[in-house]
């Protein structure tokens, strides 16, 4: 989209349902999206990223994308960097490059990989998860964050249990 700026769009704000709850306003989002078209997709002017019904309702922040200057003014943000933003000495960077090297480098011994497959098969236990289909897609997805992938036109496909397990 580069070539124009936001002065150049021109914008309309327009109510289309009043008293509904989050879900039904998802499920709105999501079926004009569809019928206005992304614009990146090539299927409408829309400038949506996503094709909605996903995120946080009502939190926005007025200074994202802004730096510390223009947020604060010059004074605060130089304080707030030396209070935050401190800088590391060169014999520290080395130790934190060599450990993490070290941690990279080093294989796993039997015991602690059967200890993670324990770990794991524990988690899959305690998380039933639940296969996801929309279109040609497919997604292995917890069983108690399913609702949320509804809203956004995903259907249920089949459970994994020990009953499914195939070896």
């Amino acid at each position: 989209m580069a070539g124009f700026t936001i002065e150049d769009i021109k914008t309309y704000i327009i109510e289309t349902a009043s008293n509904i709850t989050e879900i039904e306003a998802f499920k709105n989002e999501i079926e004009y999206i569809k019928y206005i078209g992304r614009y990146k997709l090539g299927k409408g002017p829309l400038c949506n990223h996503t094709d909605g019904g996903e995120g946080i309702s009502g939190i926005c922040s007025k200074n994202k994308g802004k730096t510390y200057e223009e947020i604060y003014g010059e004074e605060k943000a130089k304080q707030l960097k030396q209070l935050f933003m401190k800088p590391q000495l060169e014999e520290t960077k080395n130790k934190i490059r060599d450990k993490r090297k070290y941690q990279i480098m080093q294989p796993r011994s039997e015991e602690v990989r059967n200890k993670i497959r324990e770990t794991v098969k524990e988690g899959h236990k305690n998380n039933p998860r639940c296969w996801i289909t929309k279109d040609t897609e497919n997604k292995q997805v917890y069983k108690q964050e399913l609702d949320k992938w509804i809203i956004q036109g995903w259907n249920r496909g089949r459970t994994i249990n020990k009953s499914n397990w195939r070896i």
